[in-house]
């Protein structure tokens, strides 16, 4: 009973470390005095709040009517290439949207193949032409969109398949329209997956650091990244952070309120799914065109565009530091895989016998970090490592009259804290939705057969959870690999992921010899996908 009190009191102060040093770090740069960038920062402070308000606002605008239209089509309609789409237009969540803005910033640039297309043939036909420029905020949203509106498809497919038709047919019978039913029927059951959808897209976009970075946007990312290196002032880094903290904590109270003011309830035992409509000739043809565009902007071009430049110089596959880039980022995805799914199946058993209410705010607290922005994550824990390395090196030197310097800043460990803060949340939602699905009266069966709780764990809970461990660890790993901001800034020098090379080859305009690793992180996306498709099946 002691040593599994010590174990537990050793877990809740894991637990209150990842929860508490990035919100503490926050607060306590607001007690910080500050003046080096406070007054350079006054004047572009309105400038990157309201281009977090009008990034955010021009992607829900085209990702809304992509996710939702896309998903009323694949539910609602039956037409050639429907269950091929249906997986096509989750493709864009393998590939991260700074690859995309890699790409669509090389092929839609002033020196780019379009418009030094249009510049051959304006003489001839255009006479003179006009193109708005991709490295803008109208360009940043529209990337942004079609790699986001997936998060929208999967929630509104999900939510109009579980509609009852007899829900449409009573409004049919009552007098409406087929258009006034889906207005004032199917739309407000849609009401819950269109605000959480939209949520998600929303917080995405607004911690998005690599696509605003490469066109130039001016967001509360790119100030905290100004603010940083730029103006050499963390205090008011950190405040900045804190403002965006505050804006994503507010976009989730307000989905949170949307789903509190109305809840539509379905009884699904006895009641018919709506059958899809065939479609034929035109308008089938019509229906495919609409579903894949989103899927080919969003996916087939920007890959197909890789492979071209990959394919372009052969020779450059065999630069070592492409290969070298790829075993740090598989190191790095392997070990914060492995630290989380650990981790997240302790707080899962943990939570699993009724734990008191301090605990359970602990371990919400704890997975609220993957709501977070990787750069505030780095940004947040930036000045407390290294003030951490301070108080040791003075210790060891005292010890041993040596110098060691900074032991954790700029290490793995520190890449290692930075993303488990970031992806326990995933980790612990995949496993404790296992958990939930192991009866209690196998704890109770082991515990009256003498096994204790680290036995219960080892060798009941373990081999029934190794689905889900499967899940979650790949989770986590691939979420690693294409994490930028964090390993940017938290990595040791010299140690280049995937995700760095490819953006800091891009930022010099070296399309061609980022391509290699654009490809291995897309890879890697692709496969995780794929497997967890058939998972899914499998488990269905």
């Amino acid at each position: 009973m002691f040593a599994a009190w010590i174990f537990r009191m050793m877990l809740l102060g894991l637990v209150a470390v990842l929860a508490l040093v990035p919100f503490a770090s926050l607060l306590i740069a607001w007690l910080q005095p500050t003046v080096q960038a406070q007054a350079a920062l006054s004047a572009p402070l309105g400038e990157y709040a309201w281009g977090s308000v009008r990034l955010i606002s021009s992607v829900l605008l085209m990702a809304l009517p992509l996710g939702a239209g896309c998903a009323w089509l694949v539910v609602n309609y039956n037409f050639p290439g429907r269950r091929w789409i249906d997986t096509a237009l989750t493709l864009p969540l393998a590939l991260p949207a700074y690859l995309l803005a890699i790409v669509y910033g090389q092929l839609l640039s002033s020196s780019g193949p379009l418009q030094s297309s249009l510049r051959d043939m304006s003489g001839l036909a255009f006479g003179e032409y006009w193109f708005p420029s991709i490295r803008s905020p109208g360009g940043a949203a529209f990337v942004l969109a079609f790699a986001l509106y997936p998060y929208l498809y999967l929630l509104c497919r999900a939510a109009m398949g579980q509609q009852a038709l007899s829900l449409t047919e009573s409004a049919r019978m009552l007098g409406l329209t087929a258009r006034q039913a889906f207005w004032r029927v199917s739309l407000p059951l849609l009401r819950p997956a269109l605000v959480g959808g939209a949520a998600l897209v929303a917080m995405e976009a607004l911690a998005d650091f690599g696509v605003v970075s490469l066109y130039a946007t001016p967001t509360f990312t790119t100030g905290i990244y100004r603010t940083m290196f730029g103006l050499g002032d963390p205090v008011m880094a950190r405040r900045l952070a804190g403002v965006l903290v505050l804006c994503v904590l507010a976009a989730l109270l307000a989905e949170r309120h949307q789903r509190a003011v109305k809840r539509y309830h379905v009884q699904h035992t006895s009641d018919r799914q709506a059958i899809p409509v065939a479609l034929h000739g035109t308008q089938a043809m019509l229906a495919f065109v609409v579903c894949l565009l989103p899927c080919f902007l969003g996916f087939l071009l920007p890959v197909g565009v890789l492979i071209v430049w990959a394919l372009g110089d052969a020779a450059q596959w065999s630069d070592g530091l492409h290969w070298q880039a790829a075993w740090h980022s598989f190191t790095v995805g392997a070990v914060v895989a492995g630290v989380v799914t650990l981790l997240a199946l302790l707080l899962a058993y943990a939570m699993r016998y009724q734990p008191p209410r301090w605990l359970r705010v602990m371990v919400q607290l704890a997975g609220a970090g993957y709501a977070l922005p990787g750069l505030v994550i780095a940004v947040s824990i930036m000045l407390p490592l290294i003030a951490f390395d301070r108080q040791l090196g003075l210790a060891l030197r005292t010890l041993t009259g040596e110098s060691y310097g900074l032991l954790l800043t700029g290490t793995i460990g520190a890449v290692t804290l930075a993303c488990t803060v970031r992806f326990l949340s995933l980790g612990l939602h995949t496993l404790d939705a296992g958990m939930q699905g192991l009866s209690p009266l196998l704890d109770m069966a082991a515990r009256s057969l003498g096994a204790s709780e680290a036995a219960v764990l080892r060798r009941v809970h373990w081999p029934l959870l190794r689905r889900s461990l499967a899940v979650s660890a790949l989770l986590v790993f691939v979420d690693t690999m294409k994490e930028l901001p964090a390993t940017y800034l938290l990595r040791p020098f010299n140690y280049d992921t995937l995700a760095i090379r490819a953006f800091a080859l891009a930022s010099d305009e070296k399309y061609q010899a980022a391509a290699p690793a654009a490809l291995m992180l897309t890879a890697a996306g692709v496969l995780a996908m794929v497997v967890l498709q058939r998972v899914t099946i499998t488990k269905a």
